[in-house]
């Protein structure tokens, strides 16, 4: 006997209105709601905890920055200063080709300007240049500061950098626009044509990395301290997020100065995943030779 129509249709109409999966259906499911942020913000934790040691940051106004860097680095290798161009630039950034050497296996030393022309390059309040190390949202804690009247200092990070021997040369006269010589970089290698000297690492485990060597030049005093506690926003389930503490201790010099940087990934935690950054001088861990003609002599 023939079923009627309306009976024909019954399996479908089910499928539609229970919601489940038929025969054949590759639907996916609607994705899950990223967790909203005053759920991430409760989450954080707000232990208390030091600061990192006041250490020496300054440098001086010019001489000559020595100190370890990479062993794969040939002798005699010229080192270049390189700042990043600003957005709105009206000139080039700040860059000093032929500054410095690789002067023996795992060392380096880099001649620094009095009174560099940063006028093209990226100048960051204090605060605005420790944003950087941390720049996740939302934040609960935030109590970064500078003493009254440092707040329109300016710093520059300044890169040492090299060529890098980990890369190949693709072909001879090649027009490299960054150091005006042949491009050692192929179209298909992974590796970077150049290479920081600086900075260094001290330690590095599986969940701890000390590196000191961030270069930076500061066109004023400029004492910077506090934490800054925030949370990577973009996840679906709390526990997959991750707490990102940054930590500061800095008595910057006008002129050059050096920090150190600290990174530990084995902090205990509760409803998070805790990343904790400490930011202290790094002057200590090099030598500098101070003069007054802007050229480094030992």
């Amino acid at each position: 006997m023939k079923l009627p129509r309306a009976r024909l249709a019954l399996p479908l109409l089910s499928c539609t209105l229970l919601l489940t999966a038929c025969p054949g259906d590759t639907t996916p499911p609607p994705p899950a709601p990223p967790v909203d942020e005053a759920t991430l913000i409760a989450a954080i934790d707000r232990t208390p905890k030091p600061l990192p040691d006041l250490r020496p940051a300054g440098l001086g106004e010019a001489g000559t920055l020595g100190g370890a860097t990479s062993a794969a680095f040939p002798l005699g290798q010229a080192i270049s200063l390189e700042a990043r161009l600003t957005q709105f630039s009206p000139g080039p950034a700040f860059r000093l080709p032929d500054a410095g050497r690789i002067t023996a296996a795992g060392r380096a030393e880099v001649r620094l300007p009095a009174a560099p022309d940063l006028a093209g390059s990226e100048r960051l309040t204090a605060l605005e240049w420790a944003r950087e190390f941390n720049a996740f949202e939302p934040c609960a804690v935030n109590t970064l500061q500078v003493d009254p009247g440092q707040e329109g200092v300016r710093i520059t990070r300044v890169d040492a950098v090299t060529r890098n021997p980990a890369a190949r040369t693709r072909a001879p006269g090649v027009t490299d626009m960054r150091a005006g010589t042949s491009d050692p970089r192929p179209d298909f290698s992974p590796q970077p044509a150049f290479a920081n000297v600086w900075p260094v690492k001290l330690t590095d485990t599986w969940d701890i990395s000390e590196e000191t060597g961030y270069l930076i030049h500061a066109d004023g005093n400029v004492r910077l301290r506090g934490e800054l506690r925030c949370v990577f926003s973009s996840v679906t389930r709390l526990q997959d997020a991750t707490q990102y503490n940054l930590f500061v201790n800095l008595d910057l010099r006008r002129g050059w100065n050096v920090i150190r940087r600290r990174l530990d990934g084995s902090v205990p935690h509760g409803t998070l995943e805790i990343v904790d950054l400490a930011l202290s001088g790094g002057a200590g861990d090099f030598t500098f030779g101070i003069t007054t003609s802007g050229v480094g002599q030992d």
